[in-house]
């Protein structure tokens, strides 16, 4: 799984999780809304590794199998395009109060195919403090997903109290 994040105030974040690792990249941002403790190294990489088991709160850091329990009623936009696509809009925004993520309501819009087989090209949230899009690509081929070189990764388990 790969997700990028953008905060309301300009942090950003990209989080690589492959199985029970979590790669993290994020700007000067980030790390201020972190709300851990940081060192010099962790910003001379350009990702962090860090096992899953560690996410906290807060972290921004998304779980892979979100169960969405929280939607109200989807809304079925009108055709438009993503990327020269057609697509069909659907809305849906969370329950107050039932988020995982926020206490204020988000709202989730999925982009389905409007052509041939129905399937998911994007999914997109936008809530109170930040904003995540998935991208779903390459249907019916195999996942080729790596984790960043070790020359730019810093394994925070090798950090005393990293956080």
């Amino acid at each position: 799984m790969r997700v990028p994040a953008t905060f309301r105030n300009g942090a950003e974040l990209q989080q690589l999780r492959i199985g029970g690792t979590d790669y993290i990249h994020g700007n000067d941002g980030y790390f201020e809304l972190w709300g851990r403790d940081t060192v010099p190294a962790m910003r001379q990489k350009p990702w962090l590794k860090s096992p899953v088991s560690a996410a906290l709160d807060g972290d921004g850091l998304q779980p892979c199998t979100w169960p969405f329990k929280s939607f109200g009623t989807p809304t079925k936009g009108a055709r438009t395009e993503l990327d020269g696509r057609p697509v069909i809009p659907v809305e849906v925004r969370d329950k107050p109060g039932q988020s995982p993520f926020a206490r204020e309501p988000g709202t989730y819009t999925f982009y389905i195919a409007a052509e041939g087989t129905p399937y998911l090209l994007k999914l997109a949230h936008q809530g109170p403090h930040n904003r995540t899009t998935t991208t779903f690509t390459n249907f019916n081929q195999p996942l080729n997903l790596h984790p960043p070189t070790a020359a730019d990764t810093l394994d925070l388990s090798t950090l005393r109290n990293p956080g």
